[in-house]
């Protein structure tokens, strides 16, 4: 989440906003796919299939995407 949090917040800077809210879009998907079948998120997703790796129950930096979800909307 965090290197999607700070390209997602690099591409709105260099006003590549299209991008910015494609990205925004998909990072708010996989948490939400997440939530809905596992009841909750985890720390590592992997980065082609979008599995949750990990650490299920995390919440801190995953946090970051609540600034995002206003570009995915």
């Amino acid at each position: 989440m965090v290197s999607n949090y700070f390209v997602w917040r690099g591409l709105k800077n260099y006003g590549f906003t299209a991008e910015a809210a494609d990205l925004s879009a998909r990072t708010v998907r996989l948490l939400s796919d997440d939530l809905t079948a596992s009841g909750s998120l985890n720390e590592y997703y992997h980065p082609d299939t979008a599995k949750a790796l990990s650490h299920k129950g995390f919440m801190n930096w995953n946090l970051l995407v609540l600034e995002m979800v206003d570009a995915a909307i």
